[in-house]
């Protein structure tokens, strides 16, 4: 099954265990547990091999693993499975995969993964109930071993179920051992949470310390847990009942169990020792706790922001202020609810005193490049560059590479290339070097930006027409992106049959619409019949039906094919018997009229 790595459960442990508290009184007790008579397997239909009935009687060993076709960790387990099943048949293994899903998917996925043990669907989820839901199990790959009728493991297969199997086919296994182990880890698992519950309601700080004992007395073996418990209650400040001595206790036994080597059980400790007021030591097991990891995601994330947090608490509220600004724009840009608001705080992010160069360059390159923006602001992205390389003397070449992006993006060409060249110069790293000269090689070979520009200028008017705040703004910036069109039509003509076509725009100014067309067939001359349908159907909207019907006849006489020339026809067509239907209401209407 899929784990949670270590700095996730940090972040989300509170709220899983405050959860599992809040519905513990909720759920049954476990069912089935080690030792205990398994379960029949209750098949529908047999896929591959089977069927199978598990002999009670006989010392053949059965593994149960329930999967899915669609299950990414299942997959990993298959050829831990299929490697079993090849070695150990003949000694008397047998494994049933056990899954859910229609034949047909189950059939294809088994020829195509090369499973070579039997195969079941259990549609019905009878088997599924009677081990899985019966052990409180919720996720899969999940697996059963069986022997002589008794559940002697059960687990992820990706968790040693090749030692296990083999110490139980040479009767090496320890039932009662793996009895004593489970029992130790279920009361963790029942009692960290009731801790957490009491702590949270401060209903008996008696009642949690003493069952704070009896965790660190007898179910504290558990290293993982027991850091999951201090983490909470030094970060939790809403906790009711925080004894930060018992969490320090929880963590220092954390730490001596992996004989400390955690990273993340130091961070633990040493964040309790800085809330106790310990800050020498506390930055002195941070630095360890650095040191032994060897994971940079986790230095980056969590550890150095910690021990800044420790060694300078002033720079660090600041840096997490400015981190707040930069999710708060990325809101505003992401999802264009208010280009004003989000042009607020984007000011906000530019005049904070001493920022971190790094996130104002981030910052910068994802206005610049991502995907995923409903509001880009070009201009605003150049100031935090522009920012940041003061700030860093133009010394850093990755911070230089982003300014030449945004200067790339705006059509300064030139601009960028001079300071693509000054990156190159500053850079040491290998690495790095190849990536400066592909992005230089690219600037020099490209447009200078333009269509780039141009594309980013009509994403842009949409949100203005999108949310209808300043039709001055929008009459603005549609005029600046016909300036700088240059020879570029498709965005142009995109935009036009845009603001054409979409019924819910709060603001719509035909005359530039007229425009956009208009300038898409010229750069085009006139010989895209696309353009000239959008040219046409704008005309048509402002009441010039004569002037359409021109445009749409030169787009008859230059399609290509019969799909596109029959669609014009009908518009043409369409045209024609209005004009008819008029005539005959005009003829109609003058005796009448004589009258």
């Amino acid at each position: 099954m899929k784990s949670i790595g270590h700095s996730m459960k940090k972040m989300v442990a509170c709220h899983a265990m405050m959860f599992t508290a809040a519905v513990l009184a909720c759920i049954p007790a476990l069912g089935l547990k080690l030792g205990d008579e398994a379960p029949p397997v209750s098949i529908q239909e047999w896929v591959q091999g089977g069927p199978v009935e598990m002999d009670t009687a006989s010392d053949t060993v059965y593994v149960v693993e329930f999967w899915a076709t669609w299950c990414g960790p299942c997959r990993k387990s298959i050829p831990i499975l299929n490697a079993l099943h090849e070695q150990h048949q003949d000694a008397g293994l047998v494994i049933i995969g056990i899954t859910d899903e229609d034949k047909e998917t189950v059939t294809g996925f088994i020829e195509d993964k090369a499973m070579k043990y039997p195969i079941a669907i259990d549609q019905d989820s009878e088997t599924w109930a009677a081990y899985a839901e019966s052990t409180g199990v919720d996720g899969i790959p999940y697996a059963f071993i069986a022997r002589q009728g008794k559940v002697l493991w059960h687990g992820s297969p990706l968790d040693d179920l090749d030692k296990i199997v083999l110490d139980i086919l040479e009767n090496r296994y320890d039932l009662e051992k793996a009895l004593a182990d489970q029992r130790t880890n279920r009361l963790a698992e029942v009692w960290v949470p009731q801790y957490m519950l009491l702590a949270a309601k401060q209903a008996d700080s008696g009642a949690a310390d003493a069952l704070g004992n009896r965790i660190l007395e007898e179910g504290g073996n558990n290293a993982s847990v027991l850091n999951e418990l201090a983490w909470n209650i030094v970060s939790d400040k809403t906790l009711g009942y925080r004894n930060l001595d018992f969490a320090l206790q929880a963590a220092e036994k954390a730490c001596a169990l992996t004989e400390n080597r955690s990273s993340t059980m130091m961070d633990t400790c040493a964040r309790i020792l800085h809330e106790k007021g310990r800050t020498e030591e506390a930055i002195a097991l941070q630095k360890q706790a650095i040191e032994a990891s060897e994971d940079m995601n986790e230095k980056e994330e969590q550890l150095l922001p910690h021990l800044e947090e420790m060694e300078n608490p002033e720079a660090f509220a600041q840096r997490t202020r400015l981190k707040q600004n930069v999710d708060l724009y990325l809101v505003y840009a992401t999802h264009g609810l208010d280009p004003g608001e989000a042009d607020t705080v984007g000011q906000l992010i530019v005049s904070m005193e001493a920022p971190d160069t790094s996130a104002l360059s981030n910052l910068a390159w994802y206005i610049a490049t991502g995907d995923s923006l409903s509001y880009r602001n070009l201009e605003f992205a150049l100031q935090l560059a522009e920012k940041a390389v003061a700030l860093t003397e133009q010394k850093d070449p990755d911070i230089l590479d982003t300014y030449a992006e945004v200067l790339f993006k705006l059509g300064r060409k030139e601009e960028a290339i001079a300071q693509l060249r000054l990156a190159l110069e500053r850079c040491e790293e290998e690495d790095m070097r190849e990536m400066l000269e592909d992005n230089l090689a690219g600037m020099e070979n490209g447009a200078g930006g333009g269509a780039e520009m141009l594309s980013l200028l009509c994403d842009e008017y949409r949100i203005y027409a999108d949310l209808g705040q300043s039709g001055a703004e929008a009459d603005a910036l549609g005029q600046r992106l016909l300036e700088q069109s240059g020879s570029i039509a498709s965005p142009l003509a995109d935009l036009a049959d845009y603001l054409l076509s979409e019924e819910a725009l709060a603001y719509r100014n035909l005359d530039f619409v007229r425009q956009l067309a208009e300038k898409a067939c010229e750069i085009s001359e006139h010989k895209d019949p696309y353009m000239l349908i959008t040219y046409a159907q704008v005309l048509l909207e402002m009441g010039q039906k004569e002037q359409a019907t021109g445009i749409l006849k030169q787009a008859v006489e230059i399609a290509e094919d019969d799909e596109t020339r029959a669609m014009i026809e009908d518009l043409l067509s369409t045209l024609e018997e209005e004009d008819m239907e008029i005539e005959k209401e005009e003829a109609v209407s003058v005796p009448d009229n004589a009258a």
